[in-house]
């Protein structure tokens, strides 16, 4: 199976069907992400909050959505997220959901990537983490109408 990536640089490479992966497992590979998707074709330009605000109102289930299938690496004992802004949104909801006091461990589906060429240039040109992958930084876009950076790990207070 092919799918699509962000950038398309990996397009070509063939995955295997995905696997359900507790989001608290999966690391980030960036030190930071903008806090608005990628427009597209279609004009697609929403904020990584909106998706975190429809993860809590339970408009859309990371197990069922197609764009929340994230591309993973396996390196080492660790998964690493080619997909950071959707995991951001995916890890602040498992926060929100701590907070209320839930013990509910979110899910997503990921391909686990194989180890080729295309998969680690990706991985190395990706990796800019400070924190091992734990944590990552919301920053502004330049495509935000927002005054300020809407930082979904820290919403609501």
């Amino acid at each position: 199976m092919r799918g699509p990536a962000d950038g398309g640089d990996l397009s070509v490479v063939l995955r295997e069907a995905p696997v359900d992966l507790y989001v608290d497992d999966i690391r980030f590979t960036h030190a930071d992400v903008s806090d608005h998707f990628t427009t597209d074709n279609s004009g697609y330009n929403r904020p990584v909050v909106e998706l975190f605000t429809d993860l809590v109102s339970r408009k859309v289930d990371p197990l069922e959505a197609p764009f929340l299938l994230l591309d993973v690496m396996k390196v080492g004992n660790f998964y690493w997220s080619l997909r950071n802004r959707r995991l951001c949104a995916l890890r602040a909801w498992q926060v929100y959901l701590i907070r209320c006091g839930s013990t509910e461990r979110v899910q997503v589906r990921a391909h686990i990537l194989p180890c080729e060429l295309p998969v680690i240039a990706k991985f190395l040109e990706c990796f800019s983490t400070t924190s091992d992958g734990c944590h990552v930084l919301v920053r502004r876009s330049t495509r935000s109408h927002a005054l300020v950076t809407l930082d979904p790990f820290k919403w609501p207070q």
